[in-house]
């Protein structure tokens, strides 16, 4: 895995773009493969471009955690290389070191390949320097989207609010429609049953399923 972004240096508000190179070195094909991209504080993942990237097949799954966008292969061909823009908006100024982005077999975890971090530096719109910064744009449109799903009943609300859109279509072919009935009844194995496979999704609906009927209560 290589990345490399547009330009260390970015004003508020502006976009940019990491490009991202996830190649297969060996003859053989490769099973299911992630890479975890790690951002900068202070740039926020477009989420549209990343639902683009699903329908164009050029990325199988994605999701955010804190500041690593975690991007799904279900598998890759033998000497296979996949190349997409990971495209980004500078928010908060200041200077920023992002973690390490890596890529590895999902059933191998242990076995990574690193790249270092990157780094970027935005300056304020106004041209002032900047104080400490508060809560982060992307924390608060998270924010914002939670209080939505805890009102709204309707799945599809539910998944885009915790950012897995993607499995909208394996709720709805099932009649799942509204969080009443999935909270109380869908379980681990009926996740399995609707093709929804990778572990991290699994644990991750399950928790938020919980969350979602605790926060209705209240």
């Amino acid at each position: 895995v290589s990345t490399q972004s547009t330009g260390t240096d970015l004003n508020e508000g502006e976009g940019g773009e990491v490009k991202v190179t996830v190649a297969n070195h060996t003859a053989e094909p490769l099973p299911m493969t992630l890479a975890i991209i790690g951002l900068p504080g202070g740039l926020e993942p477009r989420h549209e471009k990343l639902k683009e990237l699903v329908k164009s097949e050029t990325i199988d799954f994605w999701e955010q955690r804190g500041r690593e966008v975690i991007i799904y292969w279900r598998g890759m061909h033998e000497n296979g290389v996949v190349e997409f823009n990971l495209d980004v908006v500078a928010r908060v100024p200041g200077k920023y070191s992002g973690p390490a982005s890596r890529a590895y077999l999902y059933y191998s975890p242990d076995d990574k390949f690193w790249v270092e971090g990157l780094v970027v530096n935005i300056k304020p719109s106004d041209g002032s320097i900047p104080s400490l910064p508060s809560l982060p744009q992307a924390t608060l449109a998270t924010s914002t989207t939670l209080t939505k799903s805890v009102v709204s009943t309707s799945v599809p609300d539910f998944l885009d609010s915790i950012q897995l859109s993607q499995y909208k279509k394996n709720f709805s072919d099932q009649g799942w429609d509204d969080m009443e009935d999935v909270v109380d009844s869908v379980d681990e194995e009926e996740l399995k049953a609707m093709n929804i496979t990778l572990k991290g999704h699994i644990k991750k609906l399950l928790r938020s399923f919980q969350e979602w009927k605790q926060n209705k209560v209240k």
